[in-house]
């Protein structure tokens, strides 16, 4: 296990495997704040986190692969906007126009790179948010539409959970699919679309 952002660690890590195939990038961090109270150093380790930490393990998975090679980024819902943490939302934003920019640069040695952007997911970092910001974005899921579920951070047999939401990395990163795709980001509402 390494830093996601330790390029030198990752690279020792992939060498170590001798050869690589898919990569998939789900780095995140959250801190909840309202615009007015996010500081420098939260918005950079945001950023240095979710951003950075996909950017190092996909191009050092990059220089690996051979053609055929799959590269799948995780970003989030919240990349369309959300409530008391722009930080994260422009993190998960940069890591969508990052994957379009690779997948459109990485096409001509086909490899595909995709995003999936999972909607609200009971996580132990979504545990964190405060009652209320938890309430608003469970209330939104699914689709966006206004839903009655509990207003306290915990987790509910209603919650998508991560396992569930990692179904659609799957045919991302299969060698026969998107052969011809070059960049596709599926936004899910929540994980209650996702297959078991």
């Amino acid at each position: 296990m390494a830093d996601v952002r330790d390029r030198e660690a990752l690279a020792g890590i992939m060498d170590g495997e001798g050869r690589v195939d898919v990569v998939v990038c789900a780095a995140g961090v959250y801190t909840p704040r309202q615009f007015d109270e996010i500081s420098d150093e939260d918005f950079r380790r945001t950023v240095d986190v979710n951003l950075l930490g996909v950017f190092v393990p996909a191009q050092e998975g990059a220089r690996r692969m051979r053609p055929g090679g799959r590269i799948v980024t995780v970003s989030s819902r919240g990349a369309l906007g959300g409530y008391g943490f722009a930080d994260y939302v422009a993190s998960k934003a940069g890591v969508i126009g990052l994957t379009r920019a690779m997948a459109l640069e990485l096409r001509p040695r086909r490899i595909a790179v995709n995003s999936i952007a999972p909607g609200f997911t009971d996580t132990p970092m979504t545990r964190t948010m405060p009652p209320d910001q938890y309430a608003k974005a469970v209330a939104l899921e699914p689709g966006g539409h206004r839903r009655r579920r509990t207003t306290s951070p915990s987790p509910s047999s209603s919650s998508p959970r991560p396992r569930r939401s990692s179904s659609p990395v799957r045919p991302c990163s299969w060698t026969a699919a998107n052969r011809w795709v070059a960049w596709a980001s599926d936004i899910r509402a929540g994980g209650l679309h996702f297959p078991p």
